[in-house]
């Protein structure tokens, strides 16, 4: 899929982590661009909107990343949802892909591994961006 067909959803509580994400995507080609700041606004922009690919951070206030994403795969497998989040608890990854997150990001990331964890999902990304 290219960057520019793709609309995506930003699930995340924090402002520093939104706005690197959001600026890494738009180098990478992203422009249809999505905000949340907690779970149930994720939520409900989700079913409004129905994004092709989420970014969902895994702790936020009025609905964690684990509720939001087992309400999203009740309603829609085929979208493309990657966790992001501080826990590098193995068992809570295995729960989160489980449930149906296609990709695990722990923070801090760089710019770069948004960048190949999308390219391993099939996104087709120019390569004078990613780096």
């Amino acid at each position: 899929m290219l960057p520019h067909e793709t609309k995506v959803l930003l699930i995340e509580d924090s402002m520093h982590v939104r706005l690197l994400v959001r600026t890494t995507l738009k180098k990478l080609g992203f422009s249809d661009i999505m905000e949340a700041s907690d779970g149930e606004e994720g939520w409900r922009l989700f079913k409004e909107e129905s994004p092709n690919l989420i970014f969902l951070d895994q702790i936020m206030p009025r609905m964690n990343g684990t509720e939001v994403l087992t309400k999203i795969r009740e309603q829609n497998a085929d979208t493309r949802v990657i966790v992001l989040s501080s826990l590098a608890n193995t068992e809570k990854i295995l729960q989160v892909k489980e449930i149906g997150a296609d990709h695990y990001i722990l923070k801090p990331f760089t710019r770069e591994k948004i960048s190949d964890v999308l390219s391993e999902l099939g996104w087709q990304l120019h390569e004078e961006a990613r780096s």
